[in-house]
C-alpha cells in the first residue's frame, strides 16, 4: 500500500506542474496580475479497481491542499464486498463545505466522510438503491433516486418527508441523468437531452427546462457528465461521445468548446468534474482500466480570447469522486 501510494503522489506532482503553468498563463484579464492558485480536491483512490474483480473496494482518502501541491493521504479503508462493480459507472459526490461532510455514491450505497477533523474517523456505510446524482445546497442533501428529486438527513441519510419528491423523467426527457451542480440554492442537472433547474429556495418550485435541445451522441443516446454552473445561464458539460465534446451551455444554444477533452475516450465510466469560480477553471477526471490511469484535465473556460486551453496529466491507479475544498 506504501508502495502504491508513493507512485501516486510522483504522478499528482507532475500533474501540479501542469496545473500551475495553467493557472498562470489562464488570466482572464489581460495584465492583471497572475491569479494565485485556489483550487484544493478532494478525490477517492482506489488501488485495486484494476484487478480481475474490479471491485473498487480499497479506498485511499485524499485531501489536496491549496495550490495545487502534493495531496494530504488521510486514510485508507477496505470495504470487504460491500461496494461493487457499480462503483466506475455509478459513482456520484458530495461536499458539505460548511459541515466539511464528504459523500460518495457507488449507486446503491452512500459512504459518508467527516472531514471536519486533522484525521478523518472511519467512513459511515449506508444503503440507498438506485442513486444518481446528489449535491448539497448548503447544508441541505439532494439527491436524485430512481429518477426522483429527493432530500435526505445528511448525518442519518434518510429521506425527509418535509420536501415532496419531484419525478425528473417524461416522455420529452427520459434516460442517462448527469450529475448535479448547483449555484445560489438552485440545482442544475441533464436528463436525456434536457438541462433541468430546480429552486430549493422556492417552497413547492416546480421543475423548469432550461434547454430541451442539447445534441445527441453518435449512438443515438444522450449521454452528459461534469456539468458545472457559471451563472444561471451558462453552463459547461461533457457530451460523452466517440471524442467526448465539452460544451457550453446556454437556455438557447450549446456550442463545443473542446473535442476528445478525456484524452482517452471510454465510454465505461462516469466523470467527476469540479469549477472553480476563483480562477475559472473547469476541472475534469475519468479512468482508463486498460493502462490503470487516470486522466485529469484543467480547462480555462473564460479566457480573453476566444481560444479555449487545456492540459491533460495522468495519474495512477483509479481516481474518483472529485469535489472542490475551499
Amino acid at each position: 500500500m506504501k508502495k502504491t501510494h508513493s507512485k501516486f503522489k510522483r504522478h499528482i506532482q507532475i500533474c501540479s506542474c501542469v496545473f500551475s503553468t495553467l493557472f498562470i498563463a489562464g488570466c482572464t484579464n489581460p495584465g492583471s496580475p497572475p491569479v494565485t492558485p485556489t483550487f484544493e480536491y478532494i478525490a477517492i483512490e482506489s488501488t485495486n479497481a484494476n484487478t480481475p474483480a474490479g471491485d473498487c473496494n480499497i479506498w485511499n482518502l485524499n485531501i489536496e491542499p491549496p495550490g495545487m501541491s502534493l495531496p494530504t493521504f488521510k486514510r485508507t479503508d477496505t470495504f470487504n464486498g460491500e461496494l461493487t462493480t457499480h462503483v466506475t459507472v455509478h459513482q456520484s459526490s458530495a461536499y458539505n463545505k460548511l459541515n466539511q461532510i464528504y459523500l460518495v455514491s457507488t449507486d446503491e450505497r452512500v459512504v459518508r466522510y467527516d472531514l471536519s477533523t486533522t484525521i478523518p474517523a472511519a467512513p459511515t456505510v449506508f444503503t440507498i438503491s438506485n442513486i444518481q446524482a446528489m449535491e448539497f445546497v448548503g447544508t441541505r442533501l439532494f439527491m436524485i433516486v430512481n429518477n426522483y428529486l429527493k432530500e435526505f438527513d445528511p448525518v442519518s441519510m434518510t429521506q425527509l418527508s418535509s420536501f415532496t419528491p419531484r419525478h425528473v423523467g417524461s416522455v420529452n426527457y427520459t434516460g442517462y441523468i448527469s450529475n448535479m451542480t448547483s449555484k445560489s440554492g438552485v440545482l442544475y442537472f441533464i436528463v436525456g437531452g434536457s438541462l433541468l433547474s430546480y429552486d430549493t429556495n422556492i417552497t413547492a418550485s416546480t421543475l423548469l427546462v432550461l434547454n430541451s435541445n442539447l445534441p445527441v451522441n453518435a449512438s443515438g443516446t444522450f449521454k452528459y457528465d461534469g456539468l458545472e454552473v457559471i451563472d444561471g445561464n451558462t453552463f459547461f458539460v461533457v457530451k460523452r461521445d466517440t471524442t467526448n465534446d465539452l460544451l457550453k451551455v446556454t437556455s438557447t444554444t450549446s456550442t463545443m468548446v473542446l473535442a476528445n477533452v478525456t484524452g482517452n475516450n471510454p465510454t465505461y465510466d462516469r466523470l467527476s468534474s469540479a469549477y472553480d469560480y476563483t480562477t475559472e477553471f473547469y476541472y475534469i477526471n475519468t479512468y482508463l482500466p486498460s493502462t490503470n490511469q487516470t486522466s485529469i484535465i484543467g480547462v480555462d473556460v473564460t479566457p480573453a480570447s476566444s481560444v479555449f486551453t487545456s492540459s491533460i496529466a495522468t495519474v495512477n491507479n483509479y481516481i474518483f469522486g472529485l469535489q472542490l475544498k475551499d
